[in-house]
């Protein structure tokens, strides 16, 4: 009778041992398909950035066009690594999660910088919002506000919407508070208003 028990806990420990390892594989694999898109991510943003940095306000429509083109796209990309960030950061699934964050925040910070550039250099008619969010679970506000933007999003193609997590120690954040006049969060910028 005892053995039958030992061979049963075995059996379970086993079966245990086997669900985290399967568990921790995804949970890697995960992890590296969002560092290869973030860092890809990154470096077309940079590509966006310097490519802007070549124009002068009001220069041939020709170049803006090919901004509008790439601009485009890595929008789309960013909404998605966006919607996956805030889905991971809330099942907290990777203890290195939070260093892809602070990239996936900054490149988000430069995604805006580029925006405004564009806006500037080729006349652009959309708006820019930088949502500064807050990852505690208490605030109750920021989910919300996040679900609206969500929909803003959805509806209102020529809304571009970027995010910053408040709690995060980032010199980017600090000088957009500062700038800004940001002390809590959420808070929204639309089109470099504060609200």
């Amino acid at each position: 009778m005892n053995l039958k028990y030992a061979i049963a806990i075995v059996m379970a420990l086993s079966l245990f041992f086997i669900t985290i390892s399967i568990v921790n594989f995804m949970d890697n694999q995960r992890l590296l398909r969002f560092t290869n898109d973030l860092t890809l991510f990154s470096s077309e943003a940079q590509d966006l950035e310097y490519s802007l940095m070549m124009l002068k306000p009001g220069q041939s429509q020709e170049f803006c066009s090919i901004i509008d083109e790439a601009y485009g796209t890595k929008i789309a990309k960013n909404n998605e690594l966006m919607d996956r960030m805030l889905s991971y950061e809330r099942a907290s699934l990777f203890a290195e999660f939070h260093a892809l964050k602070r990239q996936f925040l900054l490149s988000n910070v430069q995604l805006w910088r580029v925006s405004q550039l564009q806006r500037e250099y080729c006349y652009s008619n959309h708006s820019d919002i930088l949502y500064i969010y807050s990852s505690n679970p208490s605030c109750n506000d920021c989910i919300v506000q996040g679900r609206i933007l969500d929909s803003v999003r959805a509806e209102c193609k020529n809304a571009r919407i970027f995010v910053m997590d408040i709690d995060e120690d980032l010199t980017a954040l600090s000088i957009i508070k500062k700038q800004y006049d940001v002390s809590r969060a959420p808070t929204v910028i639309i089109d470099q208003k504060a609200y």
